[in-house]
């Protein structure tokens, strides 16, 4: 290693599941990964992002995994090291990305390193006028609502005249959803609903929704679910659970709206532990409607990784979409227990940063 690189370095680690984040979470020095293949970039993290899974993870409602652990995916930083087969990126280059092997060691971004492989495709040149936070924001959320809008909702479409036109986003205020209504309205979508808290509705019209429903409010709710039958072409939803799809299923044109969720039929799921009924329940009811149910539905699985470089990062440089820091909510990496606690609020409005070196 460099000597100009550390041999021990600073990470938040998860130490114990099952238990409030202050007593969950313990920040120490733990030793700086090492690249092993030649196609591994060595980052100074500047920047993480924290996801839901990762709470999920920590409470053990998904399972139980090997502690300690350092956690996190989503990241932003500068490479300082990279193998022999790198060619695209160079030392000193400020990058963002996600690492798609996360879940399976003990090395996340919650460090001032990483080591991250460009095999992955999911790795880009931070533009000069995002920050470091702006960047780390972008993530797996940004992946998921591209997944969502782009490939399932049919808004990547080569034919622009057959891409939704009247788009909803359930859960707009949230990481996932406020990438939904940028990525809708930069892929064409001509109007673009966004439903959350009526706190969120500057932040979300600043996203570039066109109309904000209130669902703490009956009679907003009211007003919107009566006045649009069958005229949806495609409804995203972030949320999860029964009513949502009750709800908004019948607004969605017949044979040709498209329901996409991200959470499936269970509200915030792992937000409580889950049990064997449970996961059947999840399971059968996504089969069922994907393969009978009255419109085309997807629960969405897959990530598409190369998109980061190919069309995220473009659309960053241009200003189309930005990143989604939420106001007030970027902690100093050693308080990122802290972060947690507003994680598991699920309030938060979008992406909570932890602020590395």
């Amino acid at each position: 290693m460099s000597s100009s690189i550390p041999e021990i370095m600073n990470a938040l680690q998860l130490i114990k599941q099952r238990c409030p984040p202050e007593e969950a979470f313990e920040y120490r020095q733990v030793k700086v990964p090492i690249m092993k293949k030649p196609t591994d970039i060595l980052v100074n993290v500047k920047a993480a992002a924290i996801n839901p899974a990762e709470s999920k993870f920590r409470s053990g409602n998904v399972m139980t995994i090997s502690v300690p652990r350092t956690m996190g995916c989503d990241y932003s930083g500068v490479i300082v090291a990279k193998g022999s087969q790198v060619t695209e990126f160079n030392i000193g280059d400020a990058v963002f990305g996600v690492l798609d092997n996360h879940t399976k060691g003990p090395e996340g971004s919650y460090a001032e390193y990483i080591v991250a492989s460009i095999e992955s495709g999911s790795i880009a040149k931070k533009p000069d006028n995002v920050s470091f936070e702006e960047a780390a924001s972008i993530g797996v959320t940004a992946l998921t609502a591209m997944q969502g809008i782009g490939f399932h909702g049919n808004m990547l479409s080569e034919d622009k005249n057959t891409r939704p036109k009247k788009v909803v986003v359930v859960g707009a205020s949230g990481g996932v959803g406020a990438h939904s209504v940028q990525f809708a309205k930069a892929l064409g979508a001509q109007e673009v609903t966004a439903i959350c808290s009526s706190k969120n509705t500057f932040f979300v019209q600043s996203l570039g929704a066109d109309r904000v429903v209130d669902y703490t409010s009956p009679e907003s709710m009211e007003q919107f679910l009566s006045s649009q039958k069958e005229q949806l072409d495609l409804v995203m939803d972030c949320v999860g659970g029964e009513a949502y799809y009750t709800q908004l299923r019948p607004l969605l044109k017949p044979k040709t709206g498209i329901y996409c969720t991200a959470a499936g039929p269970i509200i915030h799921p792992a937000t409580e532990p889950l049990g064997i009924s449970d996961w059947a329940y999840l399971v059968s009811t996504v089969l069922y409607r994907r393969f009978f149910g009255p419109c085309p539905y997807f629960f969405i699985r897959d990530i598409p990784w190369q998109t980061m470089k190919t069309t995220i990062q473009p659309w960053l440089v241009e200003g189309t979409v930005r990143g989604v820091v939420g106001k007030d909510q970027v902690f100093d990496l050693k308080d990122g227990a802290k972060a947690h606690v507003l994680l598991d609020t699920l309030h938060a409005s979008g992406r909570i940063i932890l602020k590395v070196s």
